[in-house]
């Protein structure tokens, strides 16, 4: 599988955009083994929608894919599905995690990024599944966290120039007065002994329900790094009118420092 976007320089430097790159190996009827760079399996959303607008069940991507959820990575992944009588699906993954995925330099830093992810089907209708992630985010010699994407988000449709995790970006260009907005903008002013690494931790819960007149589609995520908590959640709600299903979306970011 090959994925690349092309879009002209006056909306990002990089013209051509390699989305996905993948060899895959299925090694039974159930489970399989991918290769490269992929959409984070850690919630329903990110691993199952394209991330074509036009293909979105909402006009637009959830507030958690503006700084929050890791939208690519790129590393080694195993996983399952319909397993058993609960059609089980589950996925590891081992990557490089979201800088380097964006800049496509596989395992520069070594392992970086794990993700864990399982979802069942207890009745027709209705699956629930949750999903873990941990990254080891870099740092610069003065305590600012290196990235490489800051126009990631902005090319899938997220808030400023913010990328999967380009709330921390220490790209200058999108500033207000010389401040960065985003959960990762205290780390701006890091000292300069700060750790040469941050651990950056997520936790999803994905909820699906359907029958044959409407569709409900929730997720939450809760996050962690150095002095807060971020929680998202949002919720999707289709109603099916013939061969027309109209979509409503309602939406929630909250922040929560340790001094709160």
């Amino acid at each position: 599988l090959a994925e690349s976007t092309v879009r002209p320089s006056r909306y990002r430097d990089d013209e051509v955009k390699y989305e996905r790159y993948q060899l895959r190996r299925e090694l039974d009827q159930h489970r399989f083994l991918a290769l490269g760079k992929v959409h984070t399996p850690v919630n329903y959303w990110n691993d199952e929608f394209h991330h074509g607008r036009v293909l979105f069940p909402s006009i637009g991507r959830p507030a958690a894919f503006s700084g929050f959820i890791p939208i690519h990575d790129l590393g080694v992944r195993f996983g399952g599905e319909n397993i058993g009588p609960l059609d089980l699906r589950f996925d590891l993954m081992v990557g490089s995690g979201s800088e380097a995925a964006e800049s496509n330099r596989p395992f520069r830093d070594g392992v970086r990024s794990f993700t864990a992810y399982v979802s069942a089907q207890p009745s027709d209708g209705l699956m629930i599944g949750a999903g873990l992630y941990r990254e080891r985010l870099r740092l610069g010699r003065t305590g600012v966290l290196v990235q490489d994407f800051a126009d990631h988000a902005s090319h899938h449709g997220a808030v400023g120039s913010m990328s999967a995790m380009g709330a921390m970006s220490t790209h200058v260009s999108h500033t207000d007065g010389g401040h960065v907005h985003g959960p990762g903008a205290h780390l701006m002013a890091a000292p300069p002994l700060a750790p040469r690494t941050l651990g950056y931790d997520l936790a999803t819960i994905s909820v699906l329900w359907e029958n044959a007149s409407w569709s409900l589609h929730g997720e939450g995520t809760a996050s962690r790094l150095v002095d807060g908590n971020d929680f998202t959640q949002y919720l999707v709600v289709g109603r099916r009118l013939g061969e027309t299903t109209v979509y409503g979306l309602a939406d929630s970011v909250s922040r929560h420092s340790q001094a709160d």
